[in-house]
């Protein structure tokens, strides 16, 4: 009896066996039909013609040199529930899900699939410039600020340039020149006078402008050597008297390097349209006598270098510190 029930159970196992592998055979030759209507369904599509099929075991030869890419993206993705997926999705590019019907005798059931999972086609060159274009603005706002910054320094400076403009002409110096040192003259030359004008007549007429600090008048050839004090004075009396009648005789004045600026060393750097002599730096030295050039003018200390400056600072202690014991020992003695 048990043996009975033992041969029943074998027969049983070996018959479900049979049905499976039949099972199985007929569902090989369902997707073996159904990746055929695939193929040929693929090429219809809008997208068929940037496809590429490649061939799988389960399609004939004719259908696997079909050149269509998406073929074997499909074969490739979850379309059926017992193949995994090999795919993976753009999620910031995906297709809308589309429907694909097909006739299959075999089948009373149209099958769906689903777009989704099928990777996305590349970017066109429009869409990659389109969104490189967002992502490079924002990255560019930076520099953007920096720029505007920039712009603002560059406007800063410039006023600080033009406020020196206006403090210089007030003090009528020339303009200002990069890496020179200026030395600013005071003296005026004063031509085409009488030759019996007398110097008194000269003083009386220029000093109520300011103090005079030399006049020297020669008479046989007619002009005069004037030095002010201050630069302002000087270029007052050029304003007011250019042209002015002087015992008949108009007269002219123009601007005169001072005597020092007469050497052959630096006649050469004179500009007497502006009355002053740039010097560049890579002339100056340690070794020049400063306060000779300072005969007959002055040297404008926002063109000086900086170690002009320091040693231009250094003597004007040491004269004050000088003249303050000198004064001192001059009350003491008396």
């Amino acid at each position: 009896m048990l043996r009975t029930l033992r041969n029943v159970e074998g027969l049983m196992s070996t018959q479900s066996k049979q049905q499976a592998e039949l099972d199985k055979i007929k569902e090989m030759r369902k997707e073996a039909e159904f990746d055929k209507h695939l193929a040929q369904t693929v090429q219809n599509l809008p997208f068929a013609s940037e496809c590429e099929l490649k061939p799988t075991p389960m399609i004939t030869q004719s259908v696997a040199l079909m050149p269509n890419p998406y073929v074997n993206q499909l074969y490739n993705t979850q379309i059926y529930q017992q193949q995994p997926s090999m795919m993976t999705v753009e999620a910031h590019h995906k297709p809308q899900p589309q429907i694909i019907t097909y006739e299959d005798p075999n089948q009373s059931k149209p099958e769906v699939i689903d777009l989704d999972h099928i990777a996305s086609p590349p970017h066109s060159k429009r869409d990659t410039r389109r969104d490189g274009y967002s992502s490079s603005s924002a990255r560019k706002r930076s520099p953007r600020k920096s720029s505007r910054e920039r712009q603002r320094e560059r406007e800063k400076e410039r006023e600080k340039e033009r406020e020196r403009d206006r403090e210089r002409r007030k003090k009528y110096l020339p303009p200002f020149k990069k890496n020179h040192l200026a030395v600013v003259s005071t003296t005026l030359w004063v031509g085409h006078l009488s030759k019996l004008i007398h110097q008194d007549d000269l003083y009386g007429l220029f000093q109520p402008i300011g103090d005079i600090v030399s006049l020297n008048l020669i008479s046989p050839r007619g002009c005069a050597f004037l030095c002010m004090n201050r630069r302002q004075d000087a270029s007052r009396i050029m304003s007011k008297y250019q042209g002015e009648r002087l015992q008949g005789k108009p007269m002219t004045i123009a601007w005169a390097p001072g005597q020092a600026m007469k050497d052959k060393e630096w006649k050469d750097y004179w500009e007497i349209d502006d009355g002053v002599s740039y010097i560049p730096w890579e002339k100056l030295s340690k070794d020049i006598d400063y306060d000779e050039l300072e005969v007959g003018g002055m040297l404008d200390e926002d063109t000086m270098p900086d170690w002009l400056k320091s040693k231009c600072e250094f003597y004007r202690i040491l004269k004050n510190f000088v003249n303050v014991h000198f004064e001192f020992f001059n009350s003491c003695t008396l």
